[in-house]
């Protein structure tokens, strides 16, 4: 269930970066703000937030669309008292491509999920939660507008879109976006970024 990968926001910024408006794409961050670290639980247990991931790396996957050549994780706070980490997690691709997870689970405030795309030609922003986006080429003014998703009664953003996917597949339309590739991909990725974390160096993948 990768709602993310749904979000019409989501579809809008590959357009853009797919017509070239901000060149060639050589870095994507996704950045998820909470307040999840306030929900204890049992000590022993922890919040790991790797095991969050599979839906934030897809979103840097739904961009750049190959795995990884190394993983770093450059700061992870221990667990305490059973509450959640903070993580920060970087992955390098070919080409020079750079990808970021950020999660800070200790917010007070509302969730917050943002995107930063930055290209050899210019950049762009998404605010994943209520769908405002904006880009620019270097030198211009920025571009801006909206395209929120359909609003779940319950879940989280892009479960309507995702589950709509799924139907229409089920009923021979189209393909979901996701498939065994991207699940691949993403799980590969997640796997090293646990071993980087566990041993606290740089993995390279070599599959």
């Amino acid at each position: 269930d990768l709602e993310l990968r749904y979000l019409p926001v989501v579809k809008l910024i590959q357009d853009i970066v797919s017509a070239g408006d901000i060149g060639r794409l050589l870095f994507v961050r996704v950045e998820l703000s909470h307040s999840w670290a306030r929900v204890e639980v049992e000590p022993e247990q922890g919040r790991d937030v790797l095991g969050l991931g599979t839906w934030y790396i897809d979103l840097l996957d739904a961009f750049i669309g190959i795995e990884p050549q190394r993983v770093d994780v450059f700061a992870s706070y221990p667990r305490y008292a059973g509450l959640m980490e903070w993580g920060a997690f970087t992955l390098q691709y070919p080409d020079g491509v750079v990808g970021e997870w950020l999660i800070n689970p200790h917010n007070a405030g509302d969730w917050e999920l943002r995107m930063k795309l930055v290209g050899s030609e210019g950049e762009g922003e998404a605010n994943l939660m209520d769908g405002s986006y904006r880009h620019r080429t270097a030198g211009n003014s920025w571009l801006s507008g909206n395209a929120d998703c359909s609003r779940p009664k319950s879940g989280f953003v892009g479960m309507r879109e995702s589950v709509q996917a799924f139907l229409t597949a089920i009923q021979g339309e189209r393909n979901t976006l996701s498939g065994p590739e991207p699940y691949q991909r993403i799980h590969r990725s997640l796997g090293a970024l646990r071993q980087a974390k566990q041993e606290k160096r740089s993995i390279t993948l070599g599959y």
